[in-house]
């Protein structure tokens, strides 16, 4: 077999192994509660027009603004929630299992890019296969986002720095 398809093989390999795992973690052990529900009261109070938090008083329930969190992973769920629907929390974590995989592609290619190929498929299956990083999946947290966001970050440190003359160096 070919460097070349054995590659593909390992990459294939690897996503299967890898979404398999995040699969079990979901279907299993999802974890909609506690803080992935303030993220979602959040994003449901933001598609309303305020970034903010449901109080609910004795007598009348109110939206307070807050900054308890950051907005980037409520911005997420707003989105998620326009597109799938509020509170279709079971399509955000699988949306989230496609985007975790995604890192694990980012981290590959770095890896890669870096230590050469048989590197790269080894960081792959490290990445896809690590239980701390996929069972963040099973949860509406922000933590599989910025892992994404994160690994996505090195990728384009490493593909900048590969390419010398891009952009233009001003003087």
């Amino acid at each position: 077999m070919r460097p070349a398809h054995r590659t593909l093989v390992a990459v294939a390999l690897a996503l299967a192994l890898g979404a398999a795992l995040r699969l079990w973690f979901l279907w299993h052990f999802p974890q909609v509660n506690g803080d992935g529900l303030v993220y979602g009261d959040i994003a449901k109070n933001w598609l309303h027009g305020t970034y903010g938090r449901t109080d609910y008083g004795l007598h009348e329930v109110t939206v307070r603004p807050t900054l308890i969190r950051l907005p980037g992973y409520p911005l997420f769920l707003a989105a998620c929630f326009r597109i799938f629907g509020v509170d279709h929390y079971g399509a955000v974590l699988y949306l989230q299992v496609a985007i975790d995989l995604a890192s694990a592609l980012a981290v590959a290619w770095t890896a890669r890019a870096v230590a050469g190929r048989r590197a790269g498929t080894l960081a792959l299956f490290f990445a896809a296969l690590c239980p701390f990083t996929a069972n963040y999946v099973a949860a509406p947290l922000g933590e599989t986002l910025s892992i994404f966001c994160i690994a996505l970050g090195c990728a384009t440190l490493v593909w900048i720095e590969r390419r010398p003359h891009w952009p233009a160096r001003v003087p």
